[in-house]
């Protein structure tokens, strides 16, 4: 997240006593109602298709009313697209959030129960790991393979080279290691193709993207 330029900069032309009564309501912590988008200058009566209120594509404000909990998925995701700046993209992720309605946290049953047992065992707080490590339980056969290269918290993805796996599977082993490494095997349009990757997979690899920038409580509220 980019940070924000301090609202004050005290300088010769302000006076002792002001220059203090400024730093003061300057700590003041915001009330929480005042973080609702209804005060926004972007506000709209009108909601969208997906039922914001926000006559932009994205939400300025995200950084500040992440610290009171007013931000959800649909928040976060567009402010991705708006960071990745791939039309494409940004066409898949609509069209998914308005077909399933609300995206979903994991592929199926076992891979909640596979990653939430897996997240105990390494640091939940390293994003990079937490977001390989979400992609690569996704699958458990890919997950069996993995798991051998694996070694205080640290991926070996030179050593590991998938075996006998389907489209799917191999697609969750490249982004896994693009976004662990910062490599390029896929690329946003690749993945923005219907063809090559289904609406689920596509999914599970937008909230992979969020847990690398935001962390696992994006995606799985703590």
């Amino acid at each position: 997240m980019k940070i924000k330029k301090p609202l004050y900069v005290k300088t010769e032309s302000i006076s002792n006593a002001e220059s203090d009564l400024m730093e003061q309501l300057l700590s003041i912590e915001p009330d929480v109602d005042l973080m609702s988008c209804i005060y926004c200058l972007h506000y709209k009566s009108r909601a969208d298709a997906l039922g914001r209120n926000c006559k932009l594509s994205y939400c300025p404000c995200l950084t500040e009313r992440i610290q009171y909990g007013m931000v959800n998925y649909t928040d976060f995701i567009l402010d991705l697209c708006h960071e990745l700046k791939c039309p494409e993209f940004s066409a898949r992720v609509m069209s998914v959030l308005m077909e399933q309605n609300a995206m979903k946290s994991f592929m199926n049953k076992k891979h909640k129960t596979l990653f939430f047992d897996v997240m105990d065992e390494y640091d939940s707080l390293d994003t990079l790991l937490m977001a390989a490590l979400y992609l690569l339980t996704a699958d458990e056969k890919l997950w069996q393979q993995a798991k051998k290269h694996i070694k205080d918290d640290t991926i070996n993805f030179k050593k590991f080279k998938p075996q006998d796996c389907s489209t799917t599977t191999y697609s969750l082993f490249c982004v896994a290691k693009d976004l662990y490494k910062g490599s390029t095997h896929c690329t946003l349009a690749d993945l923005a193709d219907s063809s090559i990757v289904t609406n689920r997979l596509f999914n599970i690899i937008c909230n992979a993207f969020l847990i690398r920038v935001y962390g696992i409580g994006v995606v799985i509220p703590q």
